[in-house]
């Protein structure tokens, strides 16, 4: 698959393999509290993605038996965010990189590589790692949090 990647372009799209170097250097991923969230939260609540995400990762408080994606990062201009408002959010995991989804894929579910060399839903024991946005069909590049030691346990 060639990409042709334009350095005049004013933005440049996503590429397959490419890291999304925002998170890579805070550890920190920006998203927005989900609409299913019904109560305030508190910075260092422990966060899920919302399954229902769209291209914007959208975070849930998670339940005490929840696998949690991170921990909601303090915001002195939004002490007790609410659904809508925007977020940051520590990750325990590896590396974002951008890759091609096989079909459709939810956010926050565990995902591997198909035949094709594109991440699916996980359906055997290797895991590449977690979806952190949705991919609604195939083909469509979607950001990846890989695999790493200390998300090993994440659904």
């Amino acid at each position: 698959m060639a990409t042709n990647v334009n350095i005049n372009q004013f933005e440049q799209a996503p590429v397959r393999g490419q890291l999304d170097l925002q998170v890579m250097k805070s550890g920190v991923i920006q998203g927005i509290v989900s609409a299913d969230q019904g109560t305030a939260l508190a910075a260092g609540d422990r966060m899920k993605l919302d399954t229902a995400s769209g291209n914007i990762p959208s975070f849930i408080a998670a339940g005490i038996d929840d696998p949690a994606i991170g921990c909601l990062v303090f915001d002195e201009k939004k002490a007790s965010p609410v659904a809508g408002d925007v977020i940051q959010v520590t990750f325990f995991g590896g590396p974002v990189m951008w890759l091609q989804a096989g079909a459709a894929v939810v956010a926050g579910v565990p995902v591997e590589y198909n035949s094709s060399g594109k991440v699916i839903t996980l359906t055997t024991n290797k895991q590449v790692g977690i979806a952190l946005v949705v991919a609604t069909a195939a083909d469509q590049v979607i950001r990846v949090i890989l695999r790493d030691a200390a998300i090993q346990d994440y659904p």
